[in-house]
């Protein structure tokens, strides 16, 4: 049986945790503002917004990434519940902007 060698320490798991929850958390809050500039007609803050809320999704995704491959190289395998709530923050806000598009182009159309 060979021992198991982990990439990472569980700290260092729950710090990559709340990286996730960190930058989602900001994706999701500059989501709920682009969605007040859509309402307002307010298209270059809009813009603004999503483009600041995408930037903030690329990054926890980046994090994600390097865990998935770690992981299927063999190199992590501890889950912790900080890492678990990133991955549902990150998920719901990652939906929140899919759904951001099409609340858009509703107010789009209503001018």
């Amino acid at each position: 049986m060979s021992e198991f060698k982990s990439k990472y320490t569980r700290e260092e798991i729950t710090i990559k945790g709340l990286e996730i929850v960190s930058h989602a958390g900001e994706a999701r809050s500059n989501y709920v503002f682009a969605l007040k500039a859509a309402k307002e007609h307010d298209w270059d803050k809009f813009s603004e917004y999503k483009k600041n809320a995408e930037k903030e999704i690329l990054e926890a995704h980046k994090i994600q990434t390097d865990l998935l491959f770690s992981e299927s190289n063999g190199e992590y395998s501890d889950i912790t519940m900080i890492m678990l709530h990133g991955q549902d923050y990150l998920m719901t806000a990652i939906l929140f902007g899919e759904i951001l598009e099409t609340l858009a182009d509703i107010y789009r159309e209503k001018k």
